[in-house]
Parts: C-alpha cells; structure tokens; sequence
C-alpha cells in the first residue's frame, strides 16, 4: 500500500487544506505515516507570513532528499510559499517533484498518478473558486471528532504587512446552502 505523509507550517488554515488533502488522498487508497522512511509522498504545507517558516520550508525539504535519493520518495511544496514562490523553488531546491498553491492542492491525486514531474501550478485563477476542494474531499481525519470549515478563505484589505490577499487570493465566501 502506497503511504504519504504531511508535514504542515503554519495557521489553521494550513491545518484545514492538509486534512483536506489527507483525506483526498486516503479516499484513492493511500495510507498516512507519520515515519517519512515509509513514506511514498511527502507533502510539506508551507506558510509564508513571517521568515521563519519559509526557512523551515527549505529545511525540512532539504531533510527528505535523502528518502528521495535512496528510495524515490516524492517531494511536494504546497500552501503559501508555493503560491508565492512558485516555479522559483525549483532554483533552491530542484529535487521539489510539485509545488502547489492554494486552490491547486485537489490536483494532487492526480499528479501523483500521472507521475510527471517538476509539475508546478501557482495559477492566481484557481484561488478565485468558491470551494477549493472536491467533493472527495470531505470528512474529518486529523481529530476524532472535530473538523474545521472554512466560510471563506482569502482578503481583500491588502494591508500593507500582509501578504494573504497575494498567496490566498481574494475574499471568497461559501454559498449559504
């Protein structure tokens, strides 16, 4: 059985998109390890607010190239950082197999089994959509009996020491029903 792991960096949004994902990718069969030796994939959701998480980033990436020299363990950027940086992390890190902003984190699944890579989508429309996840999506992993839910997810304020409306896009809200 194929296993994948997630590390995240960063607020509670990051929390909410890696059970997102989590639970996208155990819905297509995969298994979570919280041991990168037995991980197939290595997904690392990246915060881009302040400094230290985006040296973190690079760390922590740089902690896993060995998996991926020994064993061929796929490396994943997604969060903000990957919106923010984009194909730019290839420069600093060009053993990255994906880098995927908000709205692009759903493609996953699909990049893995397609198995082409550097693949890299920072594409701004995607953080326009009023649900960023599929369906296949839903569901709780991370807490027994919590999950969070996100009413909207980018800004529009643009203050001048915030970077959200640029890696989260505009202010979006969930439909009522």
């Amino acid at each position: 059985m194929r296993k994948f792991m997630i590390h995240t960096f960063g607020c509670q949004m990051n929390v909410y998109d890696s059970e997102r994902v989590a639970v996208m990718l155990l819905n297509e069969g995969w298994e979570c390890t919280d041991d990168p030796k037995t991980a197939d994939l290595i997904i690392i959701n990246s915060c881009s607010v302040r400094d230290k998480p985006l040296q973190k980033l690079f760390s922590c990436a740089g902690r896993f190239l060995p998996l991926k020299r020994k064993k061929g363990t796929i490396i994943f950027i997604m969060g903000c950082v990957a919106q923010q940086l984009g194909e730019s992390i290839l420069d600093k890190a060009p053993y990255i197999d994906g880098i995927f902003g908000p709205g692009a984190e759903d493609m996953i699944p699909e990049i893995v089994e397609k198995g082409v890579f550097p693949f890299v989508s920072s594409r701004a429309d995607l953080l326009e959509r009023e649900e960023m996840f599929p369906l296949n999506s839903k569901g709780n992993y991370f807490e027994q009996f919590t999950s969070s839910i996100t009413v909207m997810h980018g800004c529009d304020n643009y203050c001048s020491y915030c970077i959200v409306p640029f890696v989260r896009g505009r202010e979006v809200s969930r439909s009522v029903s």
